[in-house]
This record gives C-alpha cells, structure tokens and sequence, in this order.
C-alpha cells in the first residue's frame, strides 16, 4: 500500500514535519515507543516496496508504516529509513523484548489502536492520519514561505497559522506593542487581554514581568523556550525571539490555552517564528524622509546649499532657530538589546524634536524659536531623568543658529562622549558629583583643546563662535557696564565680589544680583568648573582674534 510518490507530494524545501508533529496528530492511538530523534524531518509516508522495485523518495525523510515481523527486512535494505509499526488493541508487543533487533527500537514510531480494528483498516488509519498530517503542514508552510517571499506582513503568517495551532498568538515589537494577533481566538489570560485592549503592554505590566523575570528571559533567549503558568499567565506559553541585525526586535508568544505545549507543537512553533524572522530580517527599514535628510547632513560636509534649499521645505524643517542635539548611548543600559524601545520612550520625552537612529546611537534634535535658554535647561532635566529610567549615558551639543551646523553638533556630542571618564573624573571633586549620565560639549571643551589630535578648522571655529559668550553678546540690556565685562571680571578674580566690585566702581550686592541674573537668563551655572573654564578659555580666544570684543571689555 503507497499514499502519495512524486506528483502529489511536489518536494517543498522551505518546511516540513517532524516525528514530534506526527506524533501530536496521533493522539486517537496509544503512543507506545518513540524514536531516539524525535525531532527529526518527515516528508514522505509509504508503506515498503517490494525489492525489485526502487523507492522514489529518500530513505532519510520517508516514514514507512510497516508491521513489527517487518522490521528487520526494512532496516536490512534501508539502514537510514524510519518506521512506524501500527499494533492492534490486543497484539502482544514488549519494548523489552520486540520481535526485531531491539536496537531498531531507536529508528521506530510505535502506536496502538485504543479500539478493536483489523490489521488492514488499522494500516489505512494510520497512514490516512499521517498522510493528512504531512498535506497540511507541507502546505502550510509553502504558504508561510509565500508570504515571505511576496514580503507579505507577520499577520498575513499569523492569519495562516490560526486554524492549525487554535491557540492565541501574539507578537509585539521591541516597544511591546501589538503588531499581530490570532483574530479569531480571544486571549485566556489577563496579561493578554490587557494586551490586546491596550495595544501594547502597559509600563506596569513591564516592570511585573521584568520582576519575575519574563521579559528579561525572552530578551535573551536564543530559541524557543516554554514558561508558565506564573503569575502574568496561568497558562503555558511559548515564546520566541525575533532580531534585527543581533538586536532584539521583539518576541511572538503562544499561549497554550486549548492546546497542550507538546513538542510537536514546538517544532510546529518553530517554523512560525522562523518565517516571522525571516520577514524582520528582509523588511527594508522604513524610516521617515526627515531622518534620512537629517543623517544626510551629519555625513556629507559636501552637500550643496542647492540640494538643501530644495529638501527641507518639502520635509516641514525649520532651518533657523536655536537647535540642540542629544547623542543617547543605550548600548550600555538596561534596554541595550531594544533600541526602538529606547526611541519610542524617547520619543515620548520629547514629542516635539526629531528623534532618530545614527550608527550605534540615537539622536534627538531639539528645536526653538525663542526662550531656548529655558528650554535648553528644562530638556537637560528632561534628558537626566530618561538616562536615569533607561540606565543609559547621553551627550549634549552647544545650542546653535541653522541646521546645516548640525554636522558639526554630532562633532560635540562625539567628544563629549570620548573624554567621558576624563570629565567624570574630574568633575567629582570640583563639583561633588557621584556619577554622572549627561555629558555635555562644554565639559570637554578644555580636554579638546588641549588634545591636538582635533585638526578640523572648520570644527573649530563652530565651538569657538557657538558660546554662551556669543548669547550674552547678542543679549546686552544695555547697562553701563556690560554684562561681558562684568562676567569677564568676575571670573578673572576667581568669583571674588569684593576685587570685582571695586574694579568695576559697582556696589559688592549689585554684583551678586547681576551674576545671578546672568546665570538666570542664560542657563548657565558658574558653580561648576567646567562651566567656569569654557567661558575663560572663550574669553582669551576672542580677545585674541576680535577688535570689536576687545572693545566690549574696555
């Protein structure tokens, strides 16, 4: 007896069944023996030929249904072939002592009837069953396979799916959001179900489940695993990783809640969450055409003003104003494995700037037209407390005028991110900080000067004209003695009032009362010795390359 040969089981590559699946779809009989390797790949089921005739399948990947006296015949002409010996209810059979060499016992699938049956029907049953187990998944997953090659989406795989597992699956990205469901079966748990009402996992659900370890386990989980039931899921679940270039791009998640996690239901899970990567591998990476200009701006010094002109009106970008960037560096933090997590948070932070990935980073771009002193300051808080969250590190440029400078800022954020250890060594004597997460240009300003290995003129002149010095220029109130000079005199007699007083033929109290509105107005605190140190080092520069400064302080 034969079921199927070359024309009606076409050979499909792209996925197939393992003993385990057939094993699942089984279930009417009594499992009574199983194979050393039972995750092996089934494509074919047949029943032996005859010796004079020759097989048209491989012997590696075909389940022969045969009889226990059978056995040893088969194995003698086939030594790589695996068989499924079919008992009835009350044929005697010891896995002790089998009628067969019993080291084939290894190569062997052995079921019983639950019921009376003869041996013909008993054979027709089985090979129906398995034949029905081998048709359906082979076309499931060529239609999987399909769906990838076609650039199909995860809920096209998922709609595919349904009807075979009749479990709830979901799929979230790296920001645990909903991207995929089982639209026909309801979650069975509450962690699911606020799942779907939400659309993503709630910041509570996180931290929950991140308590008892969940999340974290999926992270860094390299292949399937099974939990459960816990508490976040009374049931158990199976889960699989999904990457984007070695990151984590997110997790799919069956819930077993009308079927048991069987190993055949794993290797079924298996080829799911395969195709489910294969679509995250080979999806082009849409970003926004903003991003995709703003990265063009920080690599190509060479772009024309033509070509900038024609860009930014069609992308809605203010080009003037006070901008700021942010380098946030999550490798190191408690989401290194997720940056479109640590974005979509930082894009809740910040919903009015431009966030977006560059090389091993994620920048933020700040924007105002007016009051960027306060801004300035209040995103600083901002940025603190989200490093603090995230347990990341960020770097913050000088504020500046036009968005072509912004080559230049992404300059000052790598900086300030390679003196890091210098500025945190420093900076904990002279200003009584333990640890710290934000790191901006201006602490590293002195170490970049001195290093030497900076041979960008053009960078430069950027750091040395983009100053608070330059703001305070730009903001005299017109007093007669000009806020530059009195800072300059301030700092020079080592915040001395008293010397600064008399210098300046001032009164010691409106000294103080105009330092403080300077560090008010212009976010500044000269408490701190780098903050000290830039305006002194900008102070020498410009006397040293402006007449027209040199007066200001006459």
């Amino acid at each position: 007896m034969e079921i199927g040969g070359r024309g009606s089981f076409p050979r499909n590559t792209l996925g197939t069944a393992t003993i385990n699946i057939v094993l699942d779809h089984l279930s009417d009989f009594e499992i009574v023996s199983t194979p050393e390797n039972p995750n092996r790949i089934v494509s074919w089921c047949s029943a032996p030929l005859p010796p004079d005739k020759q097989a048209p399948y491989d012997d590696r990947v075909t389940l022969y249904v045969i009889e226990a006296s059978d056995a040893e015949e088969l194995f003698a002409q086939r030594s790589h072939a695996i068989g499924l010996i079919a008992l009835q209810q009350d044929e005697p059979f010891s896995p002790d002592a089998p009628p067969f060499p019993a080291d084939l016992l290894r190569q062997l699938v052995i079921v019983r009837s639950k019921t009376p049956i003869s041996k013909t029907k008993l054979l027709g049953a089985v090979m129906s069953t398995v034949y029905s187990c081998l048709f359906s998944i082979r076309e499931w997953a060529a239609n999987l396979a399909g769906i990838v090659s076609r650039e199909g989406t995860i809920q096209e795989l998922i709609d595919e799916s349904e009807q075979l597992f009749d479990n709830f699956i979901d799929v979230n990205d790296s920001t645990y959001s909903l991207i995929a469901r089982t639209k026909n079966i309801e979650p069975a748990d509450p962690l699911s179900t606020e799942l779907v009402r939400l659309g993503c996992h709630n910041l509570d659900a996180i931290k929950a489940a991140e308590s008892i370890g969940a999340f974290g386990e999926w992270r860094d989980q390299s292949d399937i695993n099974v939990f459960g039931p816990d508490e976040t899921i009374p049931f158990k679940y199976i889960t699989c990783v999904l990457k984007d270039r070695n990151s984590y791009a997110g997790h799919i998640v069956m819930v077993c809640n009308n079927h048991d996690a069987t190993p055949g239901m794993m290797d079924m899970f298996r080829i799911l969450s395969n195709s489910c990567q294969q679509i995250v591998s080979s999806a082009f990476f849409n970003e926004s055409p903003t991003a995709l200009f703003l990265r063009k701006l920080i690599d190509n010094a060479r772009l024309t003003q033509a070509y900038f002109d024609e860009q930014y009106p069609l992308l809605g970008l203010d080009t003037t104003g006070w901008f700021g960037l942010g380098m946030i560096d999550y490798r190191g933090g408690e989401y290194s494995e997720q940056p479109s997590w640590v974005a979509s948070m930082l894009q809740k932070t910040f919903p009015d700037y431009q966030v977006f990935p560059y090389e091993d980073s994620l920048l933020v771009l700040s924007f105002c037209k007016e009051g960027h002193v306060e801004r300035r300051k209040e995103d600083f808080e901002k940025l603190d407390a989200f490093c603090l969250e995230m347990k990341c590190t960020a770097y913050a440029s000088d504020t500046f005028e036009h968005l072509r400078n912004l080559r230049f800022a992404f300059a000052q954020t790598r900086i300030a991110r390679s003196y890091k250890s210098c500025i945190d060594i420093e900076m904990r004597p002279l200003d009584n900080i333990d640890s710290r997460r934000v790191f901006h240009f201006g602490d590293a300003f002195a170490y970049y000067c001195l290093d030497g290995r900076e041979t960008d003129p053009d960078l430069w002149s950027f750091c040395m004209d983009h100053t608070i010095l330059d703001d305070i220029v730009a903001a005299e109130p017109g007093h007669s003695i000009s806020d530059v000079k009195l800072l300059y005199c301030y700092l020079f007699n080592e915040r001395k009032t008293t010397p600064t007083a008399q210098q300046l033929h001032m009164h010691r109290n409106n000294v103080l009362y105009r330092i403080g509105s300077i560090e008010k107005r212009f976010g500044i605190d000269l408490g701190q010795f780098g903050t000290r140190e830039r305006l002194i080092s900008c102070y020498r520069y410009k006397i040293l390359t402006s007449n027209k400064f040199r007066q200001l302080l006459v």
